[in-house]
């Protein structure tokens, strides 16, 4: 029993150290933090997305949006054939919306896209 409390103490502990201190005017607001993660994040998706050229992705943006539309709603994952890409656009290919024969290319902004991965199998 006492080794549970003090597991509890110290996983305490450690959640609070984690904590952000009281708003210095050194501290950068929440938007600025989320611009430059989106933005450092862009860097690596885009050398990822050289790599996937041609092949099945799968993709979580940002935000919800209408680049993939499920049952009519705005979804935040979608996948695609990496068609081109560059620095800041990626064009892919995705099937049709809601069974419909064909695909339709999409262009989107890589700062939006959070993360890419291979589809495989």
């Amino acid at each position: 029993m006492e080794l549970l409390l003090i597991v509890i103490i110290v996983q305490l502990g450690f959640v609070l150290s984690r904590l952000p201190k009281g708003k210095g005017a050194s501290e950068e607001s929440f938007l600025d933090h989320y611009v430059r993660e989106r933005k450092k994040n862009a860097e690596l998706v885009a050398s990822q997305l050289r790599e996937l050229r041609l092949r099945a992705c799968s993709f979580t943006l940002w935000e919800p949006g209408r680049v993939f539309v499920e049952a009519g709603s705005p979804a935040s994952q979608g996948r695609g054939v990496v068609i081109d890409s560059d620095d800041v656009w990626v064009l892919i290919e995705c099937p049709a919306p809601f069974g419909a024969k064909g695909a339709t290319q999409r262009l989107l902004r890589i700062e939006d896209v959070k993360s890419v991965a291979e589809i495989v199998g």
